[in-house]
Parts: C-alpha cells; structure tokens; sequence
C-alpha cells in the first residue's frame, strides 16, 4: 500500500482556492480510503486538521459539502 502525498501545510498557503484546493486534495485522499458507511464527516475533520496541522472548524460546512459531493460521485 502506497503512502499518500502529503499536500503543503495549510499555515503556508494563501487563503481562498489555494488552501482550499489543498483542503480537496488530502480530503479526497482520506475518502478514497475511507469506509463511508462508518466515517463520519466530524472524524475527516479531524484527520484533515491533523495532517495540515490547522484548525478546520471555521470550515465544517465547505467540508461536508465536499463530502457529499463524493459521495454521490462514488456511489451514483
């Protein structure tokens, strides 16, 4: 199993579609490999702000709508 590429962290980018395409990227990863049925958006949230070592709360709602946009697209 291959390691997923680490985007830049979040703290480095300008805000607007820069942090916010690194914020895509590393979500469809963690949902690539994720079991939808049992995740839960909170628990990505969680994962995401680990690995870009920042606070999402102010974002919760750009990433549950994220979230279901994948998940329609996976299961469509």
């Amino acid at each position: 199993m291959s390691t997923p590429i680490m985007p830049t962290k979040l703290k480095e980018l300008k805000p607007g579609k820069e942090m916010d395409g690194a914020v895509i990227k590393r979500l469809h990863q963690i949902l690539k490999n994720a079991d939808l049925e049992k995740t839960t958006v909170k628990n990505i949230q969680k994962q995401l702000e680990v690995d870009l070592e920042i606070s999402l709360s102010d974002r919760k709602a750009f990433i549950r709508e994220e979230v279901r946009w994948m998940e329609r697209l996976m299961y469509w």
